[in-house]
């Protein structure tokens, strides 16, 4: 008796590109829904809600990074013309 492998590959999750702020608050709306519906519990949604919250404050910190560059290089280039 031979058997054959009826393995099926898992299929790839869905990777998710968190680029923006707004990209953020869609996946923690997605997140509160899943927790509305039983789909996640009160720790896991919590764990989500922090990393989520860590990754747009790094959002922020380098937005306002590149926006004090670009206000120095106007400045700098402001000083070097008088």
């Amino acid at each position: 008796m031979t058997t054959e492998s009826t393995d099926t590959p898992t299929p790839r999750k869905k990777r998710l590109r968190l680029t923006s702020v707004e990209a953020v608050r869609a996946y923690l709306a997605g997140c509160l829904t899943r927790l509305e519906n039983g789909e996640l519990d009160e720790g896991q949604t919590k764990a989500r809600a922090y990393v989520a919250q860590t990754l747009v404050r790094i959002m922020e910190g380098s937005d306002l990074e590149k926006r004090i560059a670009a206000l120095e290089a106007v400045q700098e280039e402001h000083l070097n013309v008088k």
